[in-house]
């Protein structure tokens, strides 16, 4: 039931929140990586996902997934 519902979420063009980002936040990132003598593995692009490595650092893992699970 819940990966229907994120199914539909994203068939309908997403959640309209005025944080999200264009694809040229992603391209900028992208050609920093590609333009980089030594490229690192990964790059984070979105506030989500830099919050994300934010609380992976601090909180311990058992109540991290309590708070992703949540907002899922």
């Amino acid at each position: 039931a819940s990966y229907e519902k994120r199914l539909a979420l994203l068939r309908s063009g997403g959640t309209k929140d005025p944080t999200k980002l264009g694809p040229d936040a992603v391209y900028k990132v992208l050609k920093h990586a590609l333009e980089s003598k030594s490229p690192r593995p990964h790059y984070l692009v979105t506030r989500p996902a830099k919050a994300g490595v934010f609380l992976k650092r601090i909180l311990p893992a058992k109540l991290l997934y309590k708070i992703l699970a949540k907002s899922s």
